[in-house]
């Protein structure tokens, strides 16, 4: 009796583990050959910024906080890509500011150079419409506005060759 009590006991936390990581059954995912939320955000110099698939160009946004130190490392690489690729792909800084504040983004994005948007997420609204979990986390969208990638963490091996192969 002991025994299929304690299975049973087993059985419904692997089930509820399993729910905490997928989600409920009938939930959606965001994933590759989604179409990217659209949003519309405050920048960090208080102009709104609307992102959206309308314009027709591959995008890059990802999702930091100022005190995230694998954040601090993506930072010089997105800024070398948008010296490089800015003018053919769209690319956003999207703050998790329900954890962070404007003065600290601000200082963030001159201190890396940053000349492309920097957006404040003060309700974490769009960071729950992609799901974050983890920073950072950027998502790569095709010039359709389907996701392609996306990447948890620091991961540029590959990055440019899929900046240039968007940009052909």
């Amino acid at each position: 009796m002991k025994k299929s009590i304690f299975v049973g006991a087993l059985l419904l936390i692997l089930i509820g583990i399993a729910i905490l990581q997928k989600g409920l059954p009938g939930s959606s995912e965001l994933g590759p050959g989604d179409p990217a939320p659209t949003f519309t955000l405050e920048t960090i110099d208080g102009k709104k910024y609307a992102y959206s698939h309308a314009k027709g160009k591959p995008a890059i946004i990802s999702f930091f906080a100022t005190w995230c130190d694998p954040c601090h490392k993506e930072a010089p690489l997105l800024v070398e890509w948008h010296r490089k690729y800015g003018s053919q792909v769209e690319f956003v800084f999207v703050n998790w500011t329900k954890r962070d504040d404007v003065k600290s983004a601000q200082f963030f994005a001159k201190d890396y150079g940053i000349r492309f948007p920097v957006v404040m997420d003060q309700q974490d609204r769009v960071s729950n419409q992609y799901q974050i979990k983890v920073i950072p986390t950027t998502y790569f969208i095709n010039r359709d506005g389907k996701i392609e990638r996306i990447v948890k963490g620091v991961r540029p091996a590959d990055t440019e060759a899929w900046l240039r192969a968007q940009v052909k």
